[in-house]
């Protein structure tokens, strides 16, 4: 959304003042990057003097990711967001993943996580808060395909590339991955 504040210098003691220009309430989100968990508050009006952010220590999560079979998948990106919106993630990236697991440490306080692995269905699990566990088990589903050959004059071509699009807003990857 659009920015109606300006942060001001944290004090020694973690105080802080922050002009806002729109005289509506605020969502206000505190991060600190590499050692707490962020923390946010809704709708505090302007004029209020007495708002605590309490960070919070990062949780670890391992999360296991595992084909319907059982067999895991090792090639998956992991996101943990939050879904209200903060701007502050912490992602797995696309892979390989030994075993189908990684280690996320969620950076805000409510989070949710996604899977996105090529071939497999999106699943996501959360979100959580006061109850985050310390794993997460995710089972995917494989994603609809379409199989078939290449021929030239009624002979297989071999090495021939194929590219499927749609005429309309979906899912689209690239190498794989979920790209808009």
């Amino acid at each position: 959304g659009d920015s109606t504040s300006e942060v001001l210098d944290l004090d020694e003691n973690g105080g802080f003042e922050l002009v806002v220009l729109l005289q509506r309430p605020h969502d206000l989100d505190a991060f600190q990057s590499g050692d707490y968990a962020g923390a946010h508050l809704e709708n505090v009006a302007p004029g209020t003097r007495d708002v605590v952010l309490r960070l919070r220590e990062l949780v670890q999560i391992d999360v296991f990711v595992r084909a319907a079979d059982g067999t895991p998948v090792e090639s998956f990106e992991a996101l943990a967001y939050d879904p209200d919106g903060a701007p502050s993630a912490d992602g797995s990236g696309p892979g390989p993943h030994s075993g189908g697991q990684v280690t996320l440490a969620p950076p805000t306080a409510r989070f949710a996580v996604a899977i996105d692995a090529p071939g497999f269905e999106h699943a996501s699990q959360g979100p959580f808060e006061v109850d985050a566990p310390s794993s997460l088990a995710f089972v995917l589903a494989p994603s609809p395909s379409v199989r078939g050959r290449v021929l030239a004059g009624g002979l297989p071509v071999a090495g021939a590339s194929v590219t499927a699009f749609q005429r309309d807003a979906g899912r689209h990857e690239k190498d794989g991955f979920r790209v808009g």
